[in-house]
């Protein structure tokens, strides 16, 4: 038997190990139920109303308008498609409205509320 260093010579020992590990990844909450991570400041569940693709010369965006002005005072917030999450929450937000199912909207953690076209962070369909 050739010994590289490594103290565990047997199964029992390995499932130990095994069961040490899962336990600490647990308790650390590696293993916790699967959520949307969120950060930013966050729209109640509303309705996508209009979607609008611009050409805004050094890069696309969609603006995306919102049954509510709640949440930064505007109910048209922008999508940059020029970022790679651009594409995604462009499908989502088409999905949305085509499917009349409600949104929740993030606001980027980077711009914050700026009023009308507040920079969205991410879209997720709420369902």
């Amino acid at each position: 038997m050739i010994r590289a260093g490594f103290p565990i010579r047997t199964t029992a020992g390995l499932r130990r190990l095994g069961l040490s590990v899962l336990a600490m990844a647990a308790l650390a909450g590696g293993f916790s139920a699967p959520s949307t991570a969120r950060a930013g400041i966050m729209t109640q569940p509303v309705k996508v109303v209009s979607i609008r693709v611009y050409d805004a010369g050094a890069g696309a965006v969609a603006f995306v308008q919102l049954d509510s002005t709640s949440t930064c005072n505007t109910n048209l917030f922008q999508i940059e498609l020029f970022k790679l999450s651009g594409a995604g929450m462009l499908a989502v937000a088409n999905t949305a409205m085509t499917t009349q199912k409600y949104v929740i909207a993030e606001i980027s953690n980077a711009n914050g509320c700026a009023g009308y076209g507040t920079i969205l962070q991410s879209l997720a369909i709420n369902a």
